[in-house]
């Protein structure tokens, strides 16, 4: 009988023996701490790893109350947010970056990078622009602080673009109105586009439909007036070389 016992008991053994020897080899990691987060984080965001990166220095940034290496660490955070396609998050970490530390040789970074996330979100025309109001709020900020920078003349190209995006916008709704008959409310549109967005290609094209809202409903006073507008503001337009001589 003891043959069959010990034969029987080998196994069991033998697993009891693996699993001490286990324990020994495969222990449990020590727990992260903020400053290990930290220094991994870095090390993961300079060898473009932003993922990783992100994860590790979001959990530092969240004990890291008056840490001073705050300031960069929250930026290279919203960095590697940006390039992960997390815009909205970068966003608010750039933007933490700017309220909290306005003596930070970051400053112009940071804000650039609020001025480029919110650009980014912008939507297409047809949707809301909460966005893209954000968006140019931010990219002409960053013009008026940092106007001689390399990084200006971009920053400025966007902005007229941003305006010109809301002027579409409002030009399309007023197109919206008048192709169903709704001129008076069309008229409201086309003035915002042309009044609000001077300075962009569809301010033409508002005062053309504007004119030609006025024409169906038969104020002719009005519809002279917006064709005076047109060509007084933009003669060189398309829109003005369409109109019959004064």
């Amino acid at each position: 009988m003891r043959p069959k016992l010990l034969t029987r008991c080998a196994p069991l053994a033998l697993a009891l023996a693996l699993s001490t020897a286990g324990c020994s080899v495969f222990r449990a990691p020590p727990p992260l701490t903020p400053e290990t987060a930290y220094q991994r984080g870095m090390a993961a965001y300079e060898a473009r790893r932003f993922g990783r990166a992100a994860e590790l220095l979001q959990t530092w940034a969240d004990a890291a109350a008056g840490d001073p290496r705050l300031p960069d660490g929250l930026y290279a955070l919203a960095r590697a947010r940006r390039e992960t396609g997390e815009h909205l998050m970068a966003a608010t970490t750039f933007l933490r970056v700017v309220t909290e530390y306005p003596a930070s040789p970051r400053q112009e970074d940071a804000r650039f990078g609020v001025c480029e996330a919110y650009r980014t979100l912008s939507p297409k025309t047809a949707l809301d622009q909460e966005n893209t109001e954000t968006a140019l709020l931010y990219c002409g900020s960053y013009v008026e602080y940092y106007g001689q920078t390399a990084r200006s003349d971009r920053a400025r190209i966007w902005v007229a673009e941003l305006r010109d995006k809301l002027a579409r916008k409002s030009f399309e709704a007023g197109m919206w109105y008048f192709r169903r008959g709704a001129f008076d409310a069309s008229v409201i549109y086309f003035q915002r586009a042309a009044t609000e967005y001077p300075d962009t290609p569809t301010a033409p094209q508002a005062l053309l439909q504007m004119a030609l809202a006025y024409d169906r409903v038969g104020y002719k006073e009005e519809a002279q007036e917006a064709r005076a507008r047109l060509r007084q503001s933009y003669p060189q337009s398309p829109e003005a070389r369409t109109l019959p001589p004064a």
